[in-house]
């Protein structure tokens, strides 16, 4: 279980077709199609094709953000906390469910802005710390002693590499949904 975000007209580094020649042969097909082909192939095909699917997703970050329950939780919780000012509270109360909510291009934008600058001045390294700290704390309890906050905390973590390849995602998807 996961959070899923689709750039909405995300920036385009690399668009030679060249370059994909699998997943622009593939991609187009239903999954159902896709994968009889795949097995058909009883070769390196279905591999091949996954592994240009990655190249291209990483090569144009703005295509596609992933990130597991565990790690959106915080990460949104922090986005939320400081982009108050662009995001709604449908906008905040969206990031929590895979409802396919819009996020505009001007709130990603505004958004990747803010985050960034939460990066640059300390922020986002102080709750990273705040966080790991809290983990820590909880690791060394006895289990029956853990309080639920503490169970919570255990659950959930927090980096600053994360949330600069979302800040990244932000800045160049051109608006995304969350699904």
């Amino acid at each position: 279980m996961g959070f899923d975000l689709y750039g909405e007209n995300p920036v385009m580094r690399e668009i030679d077709e060249d370059k994909y020649p699998l997943y622009n042969k593939y991609v187009g097909l239903d999954w159902n199609e896709r994968d009889k082909i795949f097995k058909e192939a009883k070769d390196e095909l279905e591999n091949e094709y996954w592994d240009e699917y990655k190249l291209r997703e990483t090569e144009n970050p703005g295509i596609y953000f992933r990130s597991n329950v565990w790690w959106w939780r915080r990460l949104w919780s922090f986005t939320t906390h400081h982009c108050d000012e662009i995001l709604t509270l449908e906008d905040a109360e969206g990031g929590n469910y895979n409802d396919m909510h819009l996020i505009s291009e001007e709130k990603a934008s505004a958004m990747a802005k803010i985050l960034q600058e939460k990066v640059d001045d300390g922020t986002a390294k102080q709750y990273e710390d705040e966080v790991k700290l809290d983990i820590e704390l909880a690791e060394a309890k006895d289990e029956k002693d853990r309080t639920d906050q503490e169970e919570m905390a255990l659950m959930y973590p927090f980096s600053v590499s994360h949330l600069k390849d979302f800040i990244l995602f932000c800045s160049e998807s051109g608006g995304f949904t969350i699904g």
